[in-house]
């Protein structure tokens, strides 16, 4: 049984489900104030998934494999994108185990970018589009750290090395470096 692939596929389907859910929320909202959060909240999940594609894609990981039925594209930002692109050549079995740290490095520098891009953000309509696009990665860490836990891949080796509570919504003491 390979726990990494299938913690990929656990995690896709959850952050495939916020995503839609948060599509819906933003098609719903017609409040300015509401819908640049939602907005913000969107863009943040089609960058994560956007990533996510293209480095499965890079790692030689069969999108089918691990069941990345979603285009962000077209299914989160409803653009007429055609760039479907096929999978050729085989895959070793590792690779999953090594997208990890790849990915999560991914996901937390742009959290991270987020957050700043939150922290210098000068109009309410920015800071909250901001804020969501920040919690929808505070989300994807929540989710993936979660997960690793579930699927007992110790959070080291995969280099998962932030804490969301702590580094994106600043809950908790920092630690002293």
């Amino acid at each position: 049984m390979n726990y990494y692939k299938n913690f990929l596929k656990k995690l896709i389907e959850i952050l495939k489900y916020h995503a839609l859910n948060v599509k819906k929320l933003s098609e719903k909202h017609k409040n300015k104030k509401d819908r640049n959060y939602y907005d913000g909240l969107l863009l943040g999940y089609y960058e994560i998934l956007s990533g996510m594609k293209n480095r499965l894609w890079s790692f030689g990981i069969p999108l089918k494999e691990v069941k990345f039925d979603i285009d962000p594209d077209r299914d989160l930002l409803g653009s007429t994108w055609k760039g479907y692109y096929k999978r050729f050549g085989t895959h070793d079995e590792s690779a999953y185990k090594y997208f990890l740290p790849y990915f999560i490095e991914f996901v937390k520098e742009d959290a991270l970018e987020a957050k700043n891009d939150l922290k210098t953000s000068k109009k309410s309509d920015e800071k909250l589009f901001h804020k969501g696009r920040l919690f929808a990665y505070y989300e994807a860490l929540d989710t993936i750290k979660k997960q690793l836990i579930a699927f007992q891949i110790p959070l080291k080796e995969v280099k998962f090395d932030i804490d969301p509570d702590r580094d994106l919504l600043g809950k908790g003491k920092r630690r002293n470096k």
